[in-house]
Formats: C-alpha cells, structure tokens, sequence
C-alpha cells in the first residue's frame, strides 16, 4: 500500500520504483507519470481483498478522487502484483 500513498501524494519517482521490471521495460519514469497528468486528486484507497496464487496477487479497492471539489468513489477496481526475484513483489501498472 506504500504505493498507493504515494500515488496520493503525488510522489511519482518513488512510486515508480514499485512497478514491475517489465514495466519499466516499457515506459520510464516520465511515461509513468503523463498516466496521471489527468488524473484528479486521490483523496482516499481502501483496499477491500486480496488474493495470492502462486507468484501473483490481485487487490481489489475502492478509491476515492475529487475533483474540482466533488468527491467520486470508484468501487472494485482490481490490481495485480507479481512477486520478482528476490521475493520483492511489484506492481503490474500497464497491462498490455
């Protein structure tokens, strides 16, 4: 979740350091952050469940944004994670 909190505070070079190898094989640290140049203020992330199998896991969460003082919730939204060498897991950010 330290991901997230970044996210939340806009600290986007430290959160970029939690994606996966291959996701940075294909986008560096500026391509990561244009994906949320339109993104509104996070104001909250409350992770609901997780579920492991094998070397993968996926969260499911609700967040909350606001923009332009209006508070939106966006429910059941689903991010993996895969464990890398060395046990590390990393988040799955582009899934292409």
């Amino acid at each position: 979740s330290t991901f997230f909190n970044l996210l939340v505070d806009k600290d986007y070079g430290r959160a970029y350091e939690y994606i996966s190898s291959k996701d940075k094989s294909r986008g560096n640290l500026e391509d990561f952050s244009c994906e949320f140049k339109d993104v509104t203020d996070i104001v909250s992330i409350n992770i609901k469940w997780v579920e492991v199998k094998n070397n993968i896991a996926v969260v499911g969460m609700d967040f909350t944004d606001s923009y332009d003082g209006e508070e939106k919730v966006f429910k059941d939204i689903e991010v993996s994670l895969i464990k890398e060498e060395y046990g590390d897991w990393k988040i799955v950010f582009w899934n292409l």
